[in-house]
């Protein structure tokens, strides 16, 4: 099945991210409606294996291509509205349990800037508020400031849809007033009307929500602090690891996972997904005190052990996995890393796991 083409991204989100969570709440609402998982997952150049990892990220651009041939398979053009009509923030996000965890609506709002990264992340600095409000005579207008609407509207569908159903459920009466898109209607403008049941203008200067400013003090469900706290720590640790992948090369990283099994990672294509030249890639990455090749056979070893410990993958599937053209060339490359051979490496895991403990990076080289 051919890939749903996508309008090229701006440069400034060529290095965007989602969360697993989010990524795999729309592909679990799309295979319910009908779409084949697998199918769909390599329309969209989407690694399965990256999704059983909750705090890995997914590439903006794989999570359109995901998104758009999910509605082009059920023939939904509303698709990511109606996915976030239909399944809770909680759901798909520590954001929304942090959220639904807090005092107030106001308090969930707090938590929403600190942490709205860790669902998609633009690379705006840590101190730049995702959501803005102001208050006006006709209410509180909850303001979206994400860069780059118009080529991510799916983005905005969703997570506003989401907002207003949430509202639905949570008050005792209408806390919604209006909505407002910087896009012009799409050909499913009727939908936004049937899910938001507000007026809703497009065209305008913004994205934004027009709320009851009652609704600011509303009482959220009594959460246990000391869940609070854990999910915020969780977070917390989330948003240091996702820092981290803002280096050149967890971005490098992000754009060869995909292509390590079609065999396809070559140093111009990277570059080319990363909006630089080669020679600014090279430059980069040796600031950081590595090399294209080096990262490569590191995320190459790193899945190894992944695919070998837990995944339960065979020597022969972990090869075609990892793009080497046979399990011997894999083998050499394995013993090369850590010192044993991959069958080697499955036994003792194999023992570590009958006593108790867990195998990992050292324990592969002792």
């Amino acid at each position: 099945m051919s890939r749903t083409p996508i309008p090229p991204l701006p440069p400034l989100l060529s290095s965007a991210t989602m969360s697993v969570g989010y990524t795999e709440g729309v592909l679990e609402y799309a295979v319910e409606r009908g779409c084949h998982r697998t199918r769909l997952l390599h329309a969209a150049g989407i690694d399965a294996v990256a999704l059983t990892h909750p705090d890995h990220r997914i590439p903006l651009a794989a999570y359109l291509r995901l998104v758009r041939q999910a509605s082009a398979m059920t023939g939904d053009s509303a698709l990511a509205l109606h996915w976030g009509a239909a399944v809770a923030c909680a759901q798909v996000s520590v954001v929304g349990a942090i959220g639904s965890a807090s005092g107030t609506v106001a308090d969930a709002f707090v938590q929403l800037n600190r942490f709205a990264r860790l669902s998609f992340d633009f690379g705006e600095a840590p101190d730049v508020d995702r959501y803005r409000i102001e208050r006006v005579e006709e209410g509180i207008w909850m303001f979206d400031t994400r860069p780059h609407v118009d080529s991510t509207r799916e983005l905005t569908e969703s997570t506003f849809a989401r907002f207003a159903v949430g509202m639905r459920l949570r008050a005792s009466h209408p806390v919604l007033r209006a909505v407002h898109f910087s896009y012009d209607a799409p050909s499913h403008a009727q939908e936004y009307a049937d899910v938001f049941q507000v007026p809703v203008t497009f065209g305008t200067d913004r994205n934004a929500l027009l709320l009851d400013p009652a609704w600011w003090d509303h009482p959220l469900q009594a959460t246990p602090r000391t869940t609070h706290r854990i999910l915020a720590s969780h977070a917390d640790a989330q948003l240091a690891a996702l820092q981290r992948t803002r280096s050149c090369r967890g971005r490098v990283e992000a754009v060869v996972r995909p292509l390590l099994a079609e065999g396809a990672v070559s140093m111009p294509a990277v570059a080319s997904a990363l909006s630089m030249s080669r020679q600014t890639l090279l430059r980069n990455l040796k600031a950081e005190g590595t090399t294209f090749a080096e990262v490569v056979a590191g995320l190459r070893e790193s899945l190894a052990l992944h695919y070998l410990a837990e995944q339960k993958a065979t020597v022969q599937q972990t090869a075609a996995l990892l793009g080497f053209s046979e399990a011997a060339a894999f083998s050499r490359a394995f013993k090369r890393w850590t010192g044993k051979s991959p069958r080697a490496f499955v036994d003792d895991a194999r023992d570590d796991m009958r006593d108790g403990t867990r195998p990992d990076r050292a324990s592969a080289r002792a």
